[in-house]
């Protein structure tokens, strides 16, 4: 009783607060603006504390998995290279805020051209 219950007390996709596809991409491309500035931050702000315990932890238990192993090559160092920094952390921020770039550009389009999505169309 008690699932099925909450099952039914649930509203379904199309109760929830509408927004327009344009509206949409447009936040879609906000959060890629911000997406692509903290990629920068970040990158920054490892840069200047490397030397940092915290982070020479951090790097020494990343370095122990076997998937950086194979990445990176074995390395006795804990402390990341510029090359590293922008393997792990800089470039799949950048990927992210590229894909929600596109999708948000994919949203503002179809709206401009009047094609609608209907993925929670009622039935």
């Amino acid at each position: 009783m008690g699932l099925r219950a909450g099952l039914a007390d649930m509203r379904d996709a199309t109760a929830l607060i509408p927004i327009s596809q344009s509206a949409a991409g447009w936040l879609l491309q906000l959060l890629a603006l911000i997406a692509f500035v903290a990629a920068f931050v970040v990158r920054s702000f490892i840069r200047r504390s490397i030397e940092a315990p915290v982070v020479r932890l951090l790097v020494g238990s990343v370095r122990r998995i076997k998937v950086t192993r194979i990445v990176l090559g074995e390395s006795d160092s804990d402390i990341l290279t510029d090359d590293e920094i922008d393997l792990f952390i800089f470039y799949p921020m950048i990927v992210i805020s590229l894909l929600l770039g596109v999708g948000g550009v994919g949203l503002v389009a179809t709206d401009s051209f009047h094609v609608s999505f209907t993925f929670f169309k009622p039935r």
